[in-house]
């Protein structure tokens, strides 16, 4: 039986979301956006979940919009927003009444960026490398990147990240503001299970 593209796993009112598609760093294939979007709305009729954490299997938490899937429609801005439309997993996180952690734990690029900035709170192990390189793949922002990035670092660090040959290191937005703490690769997903918001779903988001 072939493993699932998202992994989900309940703890104790913790609910654990993994992108399982390792060998493709955790590209958003439309099966694993649309797994997403499910598993979302599945959560809005789970009382007994209370905080979510989205995290990544192997050396990426994701690599943005599965591009091999794209080449088949094109690169262009008509086939980035049609294959977002089909399965808008920012407009699910957004939806989502559970506070969301992000658990970084290893490259967050393009439009894995955007998912980890859809997140509440960022918890980054030391190997968390964050890019934006849709100027560099021809392909624009879709899920509010250039928005949300200089919001939460500063417009002049977001100017820094454009550069479509700069990566910027977990220290980085931690310092600026988006990202909490940093810990090594194997313990963020775990520190973000043992220190969920307290809140759970009282947390205003």
């Amino acid at each position: 039986m072939p493993e699932p593209v998202l992994r989900i796993e309940k703890t104790a009112g913790v609910v654990t979301l993994t992108l399982n598609r390792p060998q493709a760093m955790n590209a958003l294939s439309r099966g694993l956006r649309t797994a997403l979007v499910d598993a979302f709305a599945a959560l809005a009729r789970d009382p007994e979940a209370d905080v979510v954490i989205v995290t990544g299997a192997g050396r990426a938490f994701c690599a943005g919009l599965d591009l091999k899937e794209l080449g088949d429609q094109g690169l262009g801005a008509d086939a980035t927003e049609a294959a977002i439309a089909g399965a808008d997993v920012i407009r699910a996180m957004a939806a989502c009444e559970q506070p969301i952690i992000g658990a970084i734990n290893g490259f967050a690029i393009t439009g894995g960026f955007e998912l980890a900035l859809a997140c509440d709170v960022l918890i980054a192990s030391t190997e968390a490398r964050f890019a934006d390189t849709h100027a560099r793949v021809g392909i624009m922002p879709g899920w509010g990147l250039s928005q949300k990035l200089s919001r939460a670092i500063g417009i002049m660090r977001r100017r820094n990240c454009r550069s479509p040959a700069t990566t910027s290191g977990a220290s980085v937005p931690r310092r600026g503001g988006s990202s909490t703490a940093s810990y090594p690769r194997r313990s963020s997903s775990g520190c973000a299970a043992s220190s969920p918001p307290r809140c759970g779903r009282a947390c205003p988001r």
